[in-house]
């Protein structure tokens, strides 16, 4: 990305340009900013690849609702990465890494949001099947159907992406940044816009509506007792991940409709601090997927405390069948 030390009054310039640190202006505390970007990053790269390995170790876990929470964390590990390249820009005042490789940042920094917030619209539709329609949703929409939906909404994001990685170049030969055509103000403009509605807006729309519709008939016409605890924990789960994801991007999404129409006017701190929040949603989702999920606390917790795990599947061959007690390593 590209950081200046001092706010330029352009119309042109896009939020993610304000800030410049080159070789020869930058002081010893812009020089160590990179220090808490390192600590975020680290710490969700901890988190998710935790998550990572609880699902993917632990059959029981295999759920559609954990094979989306499966997408959610392996979309907060890349925006981790992009964030440890980023650190790894101010702390040594260019980029680092190549030109291919700022092509494949800014992908990735469109494609994470992108994903979030498509996973969990999609988890909203889920949710509102399964308590419209449970026979469809028992019959129809298992773990493979959760996989195949989950690789074709990766493809979708990923294509969404491509404006950025058409235009990312490296200027100068150390400076990684979008290189809009002319008029810089219009396309500026325009890929705000675009990511705004199809990355934000339209997307929480979405979610919103399902997960009002669905917590109506839940409330109205309850659910059998084997399922009506289910329901209710994914639209739990659905709501406080939409509400955090919402809550964490809706400053950078402000900051990128004020400097699209000439109108930014912070101070380099107040940068810094609005352009890390969206990375803390990144170690916020683990910690909340163990406190509104029960399975996911119980697996976590045991895999924590080096307990065993009782690995069951959820539909075993028979009723007397027991698997294997599987234990996590120590």
């Amino acid at each position: 990305m590209d950081y200046t030390t001092e706010m330029i009054p352009d119309d042109n310039i896009s939020f993610y340009e304000i800030f410049n640190f080159n070789e020869t202006d930058v002081s010893r505390e812009q020089s160590l900013s990179f220090i808490p970007y390192i600590f975020v990053s680290v710490f969700g790269l901890v988190a998710n690849t935790l998550v990572l390995y609880v699902i993917l170790r632990f059959r029981k876990m295999w759920t559609p609702t954990n094979i989306y929470v499966f997408s959610l964390a392996l979309g907060d590990i890349f925006h981790m990465l992009c964030l440890l390249l980023f650190a790894s820009e101010i702390a040594s005042t260019y980029w680092p890494v190549g030109q291919f490789m700022c092509k494949l940042f800014w992908t990735l920094i469109a494609l994470t949001p992108f994903t979030n917030i498509y996973f969990l619209a999609i988890m909203s539709i889920d949710v509102f099947i399964q308590q419209y329609f449970p026979e469809f949703w028992k019959n129809r929409l298992g773990q493979i159907a959760a996989v195949v939906i989950s690789i074709v909404l990766w493809i979708v994001c990923l294509l969404l992406g491509i404006p950025l990685f058409i235009y990312a170049d490296l200027i100068d030969n150390y400076n990684c940044q979008i290189n809009w055509p002319e008029p810089l103000a219009f396309w500026n403009l325009t890929f705000i816009s675009y990511r705004l509605a199809l990355d934000f807006v339209l997307p929480v729309l979405l979610i919103c509506i399902f997960l009002i519709l669905t917590g109506v008939k839940f409330r109205n016409h309850k659910a059998t007792e084997s399922s009506s605890g289910a329901i209710k924990e994914n639209i739990i789960l659905v709501s406080v991940l939409t509400l955090v994801y919402f809550v964490f991007w809706v400053p950078t999404h402000v900051l990128e409709m004020m400097s699209a129409t000439g109108d930014l006017g912070i101070n380099e701190g107040s940068y810094y601090i609005i352009s890390l929040i969206p990375y803390l949603k990144s170690c916020v989702y683990p910690v909340l997927y163990g406190f509104l999920s029960q399975h996911f606390k119980e697996t976590l917790t045991a895999v924590l405390c080096c307990k065993n795990v009782q690995d069951s599947s959820s539909q075993p061959n028979n009723s007397s069948e027991k698997q294997e007690e599987k234990s996590s390593p120590c």
